[in-house]
């Protein structure tokens, strides 16, 4: 089981336990949509999610980032993919001008070693 389909799982039995001990709250829980902090991504999809987010309603954000992974080949953010999807793809994937440079820093800094996860 991946770590997404353990959250899942653990989200869905607390909506469970929710819906007997309190129930407003398991109805706040039916019609509020997750954080992107909650769905676990690689820490770079993680970056680029946080980029795309900034100044935005989650909805628009979460709207934008669906978009970004569609152009991906596996449906995945991940480096090998952002270096192939041109600018003008991510502008109509609904990124501004400033939000595409700071991700094509982040991608510069990856891969030249002055950014590293592991550190």
């Amino acid at each position: 089981m991946t770590t997404s389909q353990q959250r899942q799982l653990l989200i869905q039995k607390a909506k469970h336990h929710f819906n007997k001990t309190d129930p407003k709250l398991a109805d706040i829980m039916d019609r509020v949509e997750l954080p992107f902090s909650v769905i676990r991504h690689s820490h770079l999809e993680e970056l680029i999610q946080i980029i795309i987010a900034q100044q935005l309603s989650g909805k628009a954000a979460k709207t934008i980032a669906n978009k970004v992974r569609q152009l991906c080949p596996e449906k995945k953010i991940n480096l090998d993919s952002l270096i192939d999807i041109k600018d003008v793809q991510l502008r109509e994937a609904g990124m501004s001008h400033a939000k595409i440079k700071a991700v094509r820093d982040l991608i510069a800094h990856v891969e030249d070693g002055r950014f590293n996860f592991r550190r």
